[in-house]
């Protein structure tokens, strides 16, 4: 039996498990991937997992502009436990996460947006209009999905929008995970949805 403590700002996370590792550390091993959809609520969810998951101390390098950016270390975001609540720089509409299993080595971050007004763009259609909203995964990236079958590491996105049961497109995923890893294991994804309510 494992207990931990995490203590973020005036939020005091407490864990534990019976295996013989932490919740997270036996999340990541048993998942390539873990995406979530849904609104603010899942958000935070989403974002204390990725505190929980990459660990105190651990950098968080975040991608320049769009897919094929640079990622480099940023004042936005520093260390993955600077705080409890989802930094600005991360915006409301998505992201993904990709955190190698090796402790010593960053994880990376890539927005859905690649500049703000693009991400005013996707507010306003993912988050304002639940009509507009066709299903599709958008904002879980390429590149960092894929890192999760092609590196030993796991990736986490959330995909924001006020889900009110409309089907979820898995084909929408990048075309890695469905063709899984190059020794003939199948992705493991998890995908957690939340219904808006109200």
């Amino acid at each position: 039996h494992v207990q931990a403590r995490a203590r973020l700002n005036h939020f005091d996370w407490f864990v534990e498990s019976s295996q013989p590792e932490m919740p997270a550390q036996g999340l990541a091993k048993r998942w390539d991937g873990i995406v979530f959809v849904g609104d603010s609520t899942l958000r935070e969810v989403t974002w204390a997992l990725i505190q929980l998951l990459a660990g105190p101390g651990r950098e968080l390098h975040l991608r320049s502009g769009s897919q094929g950016g640079e990622f480099a270390v940023t004042t936005a975001l520093g260390h993955a436990h600077n705080g409890s609540c989802v930094p600005a720089a991360l915006g409301k509409t998505g992201w993904t996460v990709f955190c190698p299993h090796d402790e010593a080595s960053a994880c990376k971050v890539a927005t859905a947006f690649s500049n703000r007004t693009h991400e005013m763009a996707l507010v306003r259609e993912w988050l304002r209009d639940d009509h507009r909203w066709d299903g599709r995964l958008r904002a879980v990236d390429d590149e960092l999905a894929c890192s999760a079958l092609t590196k030993r590491g796991t990736f986490v996105a959330y995909q924001g929008t006020y889900h009110n049961g409309e089907p979820i497109d898995p084909a929408s995923l990048p075309g890695c995970l469905s063709r899984g890893h190059a020794d003939g294991r199948a992705t493991k994804l998890l995908l957690v949805a939340k219904a808006a309510t109200g």
